[in-house]
């Protein structure tokens, strides 16, 4: 198993990328919804299709957006985990003739990366690739 640099970026990057956006979750539900969904859950039986039903309706409208535009340039710019490298690369694409989104994409990441420590960085992404190289739920190690 290898890392496809989307853990990458949630672990280092703070970035404001929904999971939704990312294939990650099914629904999402703001925080301001959620006492009204914990109620109307308690009130219905615990079945998989009328929770679907009640998750739908309190599910929040988002543009559609997915990561397949930017996901070669993710991958690209995430694929060794150094953060000088990564940040360089982000930088060669913010300065780059890149798409408008894919630009964008990497100037807001250069910006959300340089407010965080480096260190705190390096740490994560030591963890991150740990839990990809050692895979605990068949305690098998990766491929990396």
């Amino acid at each position: 198993m290898s890392s496809t640099g989307i853990d990458l970026i949630f672990g280092i990057s703070n970035t404001n990328t929904k999971i939704s956006h990312a294939g990650i979750a099914t629904h999402c539900i703001p925080s301001n919804r959620l006492e009204m969904i914990l109620d109307a859950l308690a009130a219905e039986p615990l079945r998989a299709d009328a929770i679907n039903r009640l998750l739908e309706n309190y599910t929040a409208d988002y543009e559609p957006f997915t990561l397949e535009q930017i996901m070669p340039y993710l991958e690209d710019c995430f694929q060794d985990g150094s953060i000088d490298n990564i940040m360089g690369r982000l930088e060669k694409i913010s300065q780059g003739s890149h798409p408008t989104d894919v630009k964008k994409w990497a100037i807001e990441t250069l910006t959300l990366m340089r407010k965080n420590s480096p260190h705190a960085m390096e740490v994560s992404i030591s963890l991150i690739q740990f839990t990809v190289i050692f895979n605990p739920k068949t305690h098998q190690t990766g491929d990396r």
